[in-house]
């Protein structure tokens, strides 16, 4: 299997409306570095996918927390614009398990992705990022546990 391109951080802020021309722009990043500065990093499964005008909004369930407030088992409500020029994630398949990174949303519990952060199956990192995902430690509030 193949591995993917590393995962980028979004650089620079965008104003207005994104040009046809234009196209997302991401540095490189480790998976330390997107980790820190995440929320939430989930492992999760894709439940449905409804793409909207601007936007996709998934809905998942979240198999393991590597990061963040979610339970096993919990709903998580994802979001992202519909444009790859946008940094859009758009290519999440229903039934699909995924690590996910992602930060809070402008709508009420919902969470925030982009092209920039983590949005791959777990098979696709090294020995080394499933060591590091899984020694973790997780506040969550005043509770905090291993990952």
């Amino acid at each position: 299997m193949q591995r993917p391109p590393r995962r980028r951080q979004t650089v620079g802020l965008l104003l207005g409306a994104v040009s046809p021309g234009s196209a997302c722009s991401c540095a490189e990043q480790s998976l330390e570095q997107i980790y820190h500065q995440s929320t939430d990093v989930l492992w999760v499964q894709i439940l449905r996918r409804a793409p909207g005008q601007k936007s996709t909004t998934y809905l998942a369930s979240v198999a393991h927390t590597f990061k963040g407030c979610a339970q096993p088992g919990d709903k998580a409500i994802l979001f992202t614009s519909n444009s790859g020029a946008s940094c859009g994630v758009t290519d999440l398949a229903v039934g699909g398990r995924y690590v996910i990174s992602a930060t809070p949303g402008s709508t009420g519990g919902a969470l925030a992705l982009n092209l920039c952060g983590i949005h791959q199956p777990l098979q696709w990192f090294t020995d080394a990022e499933i060591a590091f995902l899984y020694s973790r430690y997780n506040c969550c509030g005043y509770a905090c546990s291993c990952t």
